[in-house]
């Protein structure tokens, strides 16, 4: 139900900082927020993960581009941020990024568009961004994903 999961999400964050993996970067998203919007998102992740030059290249690299495609530009970004030379050998990591949402089924996020532009996102990065998030509705995932989005979430369900 609504709100049922806010607390395990938080502490799962809490748990990351402090002992799972202190050296990654963990962002939590409120969904229930009526004002975010996945192009929000994708700009504030920009600012935060990419330098100035990087983040402002991305933005007016994408002013006829849909937010799927600067998705899919901003999670290479990143990933090439991340790994320095953009390649990760076996020997060699990169510091992931984990993004948490809480209810990502909400207003800014309930729709087609914006579920492919975070399938997209987490794709693109090649593992550096490790989505977790949570569902209020019970059918959410079979209205907001098709086969494709779902197979780029690459999902592992816990109930």
């Amino acid at each position: 139900g609504f709100g049922s999961k806010y607390d395990v999400l938080e502490k799962f964050a809490e748990a990351l900082r402090e002992r799972l993996d202190p050296t990654a970067d963990v962002a939590v998203v409120d969904g229930h927020s009526e004002e975010l919007t996945i192009g929000r998102l994708l700009e504030q992740m920009a600012g935060a993960v990419l330098s100035e030059e990087e983040a402002a290249r991305l933005r007016t690299s994408g002013t006829s581009s849909s937010v799927t495609d600067i998705s899919v530009r901003l999670g290479k970004a990143i990933f090439s941020a991340r790994s320095g030379d953009g390649r990760l050998s076996s020997n060699n990591s990169t510091r992931p990024i984990y993004l948490l949402v809480h209810n990502i089924d909400g207003w800014g996020f309930r729709n087609t568009l914006a579920q492919s532009a975070l399938s997209s996102l987490v794709a693109h990065s090649s593992g550096v961004i490790r989505l977790v998030g949570s569902v209020d509705h019970v059918n959410s995932v079979s209205l907001l994903w098709d086969l494709e989005t779902k197979a780029k979430f690459d999902w592992v369900r816990v109930y």
